[in-house]
């Protein structure tokens, strides 16, 4: 991740990471990235090579604004690929998910198809029946205004320790989809535990961090009114958005932005906050023919290793891991493995289906993709373009699962896919997704954030499981109120937080 001191950042290398960056997009020229972000230089050499039919890297609207110019070079010291559209190509995203397309619907390079919607924050607490259509919800609402108190609202009646956590956000001007996140992040035990413990202070990276621990610490002032005040029904994270703003001034204005993008930037910005590597670290370098002697479990660790040497925070304890990615040439039989980390999977909703299951997203995440045509790498062994498989399993599981489904699709004419996901609540077992086969995987869902509406016009939502007293609570902006568990699985469930079972 970029540093304030300028360090290039290594991401472990391979298929999916940013030490070799491989795009299978159709080509003419194979180019380069030297241009600095608007926070540091950084040197990308791999993101995805998860990007089968148009999915690629999320960009930064402020990094396309500030670097139109900006390139990328295509390559990978085992297979690669030249593949460019000719014109110039947006930014990876500050930290990796990772994504994959899926026939007749195309990731856009920027999932902020949210980016036109309309936001209120006065909204019936009914909005959470996935029954009720949004034009009716437009239609009750169309003579208010969203809510953009400057003050924090008393509670009405007096507090108790179980209502504490009980807290709304106070609508900013469209920041539903801040808020959605927020509420989120505050109902994530791991998470609020740390920012209220005497640790995270000390954690605080004031040499490295491009915020100096700023952004750490206005989310610490939040938790706590959530959390340890008790005295209000709803507050405004007024001071937390301008820090968010000074680290991406993407999220700055008043127009909607995307949930997800808005958490993969927060999340960074905690993680800069508070990274153990306060100094610039050596670069490790790869060994080609060392690795070409290691067990994938031993490739496994090396990867890791190389990962938390630049990047090692509490943050990055609870939501990243590890991504195996393996490519065979049909041709010689050449494999390629490499490991990669991931904050988040973007899951393929299959389409033509009323209804699907979050198991059927992860496996067709997972199965195996034929790379041919435009999208063959270049094979080591065969030293050409070949036609080549490529599969994934997951190496490390993180603390915190966070499941993106990927709703909107298109690439002239965006849709947005209502397909109703059934996911598990208690138990989810991805242990067929591991490497390691015969080992335990369970997930435990706690946080949901919504999506009402259509591409155009939308509002965001959280349901949040509260981390102590284990009730469940539909978080609309400034209001709250409780929810039962048959309610929360329906067609506006767009991002999923799990947290690992014992």
């Amino acid at each position: 991740m970029p540093t304030s001191s300028g360090a290039p950042v290594r991401y472990g290398g391979g298929h999916n990471s940013y030490e070799k960056l491989l795009i299978k997009r159709p080509v003419s020229t194979t180019t380069k990235i030297s241009t600095p972000t608007h926070r540091s230089t950084i040197s990308y050499k791999s993101t995805l090579h998860t990007t089968g039919r148009g999915s690629y890297p999320h960009s930064s609207n402020d990094y396309q604004s500030r670097n139109p110019r900006a390139r990328i070079d295509v390559n990978d010291s085992s297979f690669s690929s030249v593949k460019s559209t000719g014109n110039d190509y947006r930014s990876p995203p500050l930290y990796s998910s990772i994504t994959r397309s899926y026939p007749h619907a195309k990731a856009a390079p920027n999932i902020v198809s949210t980016s036109k919607l309309s936001d209120s924050a006065s909204r019936s607490d009914s909005v959470a029946s996935s029954s009720r259509s949004w034009s009716s919800i437009v239609s009750q609402n169309q003579n208010s205004s969203c809510s953009t108190h400057d003050a924090d609202v008393p509670a009405t009646s007096g507090s108790s320790s179980h209502e504490k956590g009980n807290v709304g956000l106070t609508n900013l001007g469209n920041t539903c989809f801040m808020n959605s996140m927020l509420q989120c992040m505050l109902n994530t035990r791991m998470l609020i535990e740390y920012v209220r413990n005497s640790q995270m202070k000390l954690d605080i990276n004031r040499t490295m961090s491009s915020m100096k621990g700023a952004l750490v610490e206005e989310f610490a002032k939040l938790v706590s009114k959530v959390w340890d005040d008790g005295r209000f029904s709803s507050v405004a994270p007024r001071e937390l958005r301008s820090k968010v703003v000074s680290f991406a001034p993407k999220f700055s204005g008043y127009s909607q932005q995307d949930s997800q993008e808005f958490l993969r930037y927060f999340l960074q910005g905690l993680h800069e906050d508070v990274n153990r590597v306060k100094s610039k670290p050596k670069y490790i370098g790869h060994d080609e023919a060392a690795e070409q002697k290691m067990t994938d479990s031993e490739k496994a660790r090396e990867y890791w290793r190389r990962y938390i040497n630049f990047d090692n925070s509490a943050i990055v304890d609870l939501f990243v891991g590890q991504l195996k990615s393996e490519l065979i040439c049909q041709t010689c039989n050449y494999k390629s493995v490499t490991f990669d980390p991931f904050w988040d999977l973007s899951l393929p909703i299959p389409k033509g289906r009323s209804r699907v299951d979050i198991q059927d997203c992860m496996e067709y995440f997972m199965k195996e993709e034929i790379l041919d045509g435009d999208e063959r790498p270049t094979c080591a062994k065969c030293k050409t373009r070949r036609r080549c498989t490529k599969t994934f399993q997951i190496q490390r599981f993180p603390k915190i699962l966070v499941l993106h489904l990927k709703r909107f699709s298109g690439d002239r004419y965006r849709q947005k896919l209502q397909t109703k996901v059934n996911f598990e609540l208690q138990g989810l077992n991805l242990s067929r997704f591991s490497v390691s086969s015969d080992k335990s995987v369970i997930y435990n869902i706690y946080g949901i954030s919504n999506h009402i509406g259509s591409v155009y016009s939308g509002h965001y939502t959280a349901y949040c499981k509260h981390p102590y007293s284990r009730t469940w609570h539909l978080f609309d902006d400034s209001r709250v109120s409780s929810i039962t568990e048959r309610s929360l699985v329906s067609e506006e469930a767009y991002v999923l937080f799990y947290e690992m079972g014992n």
